[in-house]
């Protein structure tokens, strides 16, 4: 199975190193990688970088629609 890494829709890096001015660097760390055979079926893939939130990385978020959810799965719950 071929993957290939999805691009993010809206941030072009993942990491930064917290430095301001000439000492900053930002590079995309962090990939997203899906099968090539998803990419190739009837659905609307969107992957777009979170906001920063205190760490060195930015989230990635993946969003896939018009994938149908198996139908009469029974919901199974354990009250441990």
């Amino acid at each position: 199975m071929k993957m290939v890494d999805s691009e993010t829709h809206n941030g072009l890096f993942t990491w930064d190193n917290k430095r301001g001015g000439n000492s900053q660097v930002t590079s995309k760390l962090d990939t997203l990688l899906i099968s090539e055979k998803l990419m190739l079926t009837n659905t609307e893939i969107y992957a777009s970088v979170l906001p920063f939130g205190g760490s060195n990385h930015w989230p990635i978020q993946l969003e896939i629609k018009g994938i149908d959810a198996p139908k009469n799965r029974p919901f199974k719950f354990e009250n441990i």
